[in-house]
């Protein structure tokens, strides 16, 4: 058998055990577990009941199995300890070491959570399920992530922890983009002698936009690729709350107006996580929209990998389309998701309607995405006042996007923010008139369904 510990114990519950020696042969196991990653971490807990007892004491090396050599939350719910590893890593095994008196129980259903959020609520590596165990190993199999946490779930409970080791390696698989000489800039510059950053003590040195509307940050990566995580290292004075509201874009136009990752909601932490779910794109914004503020960011950190597909993907092509009416079979509602540009209506026809009431064109994209920006070819003038009209109703009474007002070299870009759709529609209303589109193109992603 192998093994670290050699312990004893009584069956019988009142039975005193003695002891007067003990003697232990055996040979030296190679250890192949490597380096105890949570000795170069960082620990943090839900609350703090004696000074003694803090997060820190559960990755001081230290494994006496005792209340003073342990970390201790309050009687909270849910009770959680949680360690920074700085960095991503695949956690292949957490080690948990339990107190060994009458409180060793605490721990029965504790989860062990791997992942980027820096709030917990991170995918469960494993539930303790032997609260009575002095040494409890768990088995994360390359779980990648940044953040180790033991959470007690669902009611109120003491968490003892006397030491915690995680062992694993430095993940490979989704990179800090930013670190490969991605490109910044910013709406304004607060200062331009420092670039805007203060000199407080709570906060390091930051970014900072002047009091703009909209404030934004945009990171160039240089190339397209999938998104799957956002890290934003937030100041935590008394101007943390200026984030609150900010939007994470992420899409292949270069003004910002790409299909929104996600909204920031809660400042409470430094670090905000924010999972995007490989959404793809050359362009990382920061925007703070419809209000005057500063923006401020101490760090960001992008995670993901090169797409394959680095011309971006027209969702129109894949779709299916119908009209109003056809003047002629060359015009029909094909001619607007054929790739052709082409203002020609000699060389290239476009669609084209007869004269109706409140001609329309419409897109089936097949199921529902996130719709961030509509390219839009005619010829002429000829779709001022069109409405882009994007939702999951057949009958063409979806929400609107937009409401064509100009047209330059004739195309026009209309930006949807994200909303969710299945059916685009481009419709001229309450006027009997001919609508012609020679090109259409959709851009989007799938819609968010959650963690």
């Amino acid at each position: 058998m192998k093994g670290r510990y050699v312990r004893l114990e009584t069956t019988w519950a009142q039975q005193p055990l003695i002891l007067c020696e003990v003697e232990v042969y055996g040979e030296k196991v190679p250890d192949n577990r490597g380096v105890n990653l949570a000795r170069w971490g960082e620990a943090h807990q839900s609350s703090i009941v004696y000074s003694g007892n803090r997060a820190l004491q559960a990755i001081d090396g230290i494994h006496l199995p005792d209340r003073h050599h342990c970390a201790l939350t309050g009687y909270d719910n849910p009770a959680w300890w949680r360690l920074d590893l700085k960095k991503r890593y695949k956690v292949h095994t957490v080690i948990v070491v339990n107190r060994i008196d009458g409180n060793r129980e605490r721990l029965m259903g504790a989860e062990i959570r791997v992942g980027d959020a820096v709030d917990n609520n991170n995918p469960v590596c494993g539930t303790i399920t032997k609260g009575a165990e002095a040494i409890i190993t768990l088995s994360c199999g390359g779980m990648e992530g940044r953040y180790v946490s033991v959470v007690i779930p669902g009611r109120e409970e003491y968490l003892d922890l006397c030491e915690v080791e995680v062992y694993g390696e430095e993940s490979t698989g989704y990179k800090d983009l930013q670190a490969r000489s991605g490109d910044i800039r910013q709406s304004s510059v607060y200062r331009a002698e420092h670039r805007g950053q203060d000199t407080s003590p709570l906060v390091p040195p930051c970014t900072r936009t002047g009091y703009d509307n909209p404030a934004w940050w945009q990171l160039d990566l240089k190339k397209r690729y999938k998104v799957h995580t956002v890290i934003i290292e937030n100041r935590m004075d008394e101007y943390s709350e200026r984030l609150l509201g900010a939007e994470i874009r992420i899409g292949d136009l270069v003004d910002n107006n790409n299909t929104v990752c996600r909204n920031i909601t809660d400042v409470s932490q430094a670090n905000i996580t924010l999972y995007c779910n490989g959404m793809e794109g050359r362009y990382v914004s920061v925007v703070i929209p419809g209000r005057r503020q500063y923006l401020q960011l101490c760090e960001v950190e992008v995670y993901g990998e090169e797409s394959i597909n680095q011309e971006g993907i027209n969702l129109a092509r894949s779709g299916e389309v119908s009209q109003s009416s056809t003047r002629s079979p060359e015009y029909g509602a094909e001619r607007a998701i054929d790739g052709n540009k082409d203002t020609n209506n000699y060389s290239q026809p476009c669609t084209q309607t007869k004269k109706d009431s409140t001609p329309w064109w419409q897109l089936d994209l097949m199921r529902t995405y996130r719709i961030g920006a509509i390219l839009i070819v005619s010829r002429g003038d000829l779709l001022l006042g069109a409405e882009i009209r994007v939702g999951d109703s057949i009958y063409r009474n979806n929400p609107k996007c937009a409401t064509i007002t100009e047209i330059f070299q004739d195309a026009t870009t209309v930006y949807c923010y994200g909303m969710e759709g299945r059916y685009v529609s481009v419709i001229l209303p309450k006027r009997s008139e001919s609508l012609s589109l020679c090109e259409v193109q959709v851009y989007g992603s799938w819609p968010y369904t959650g963690h």
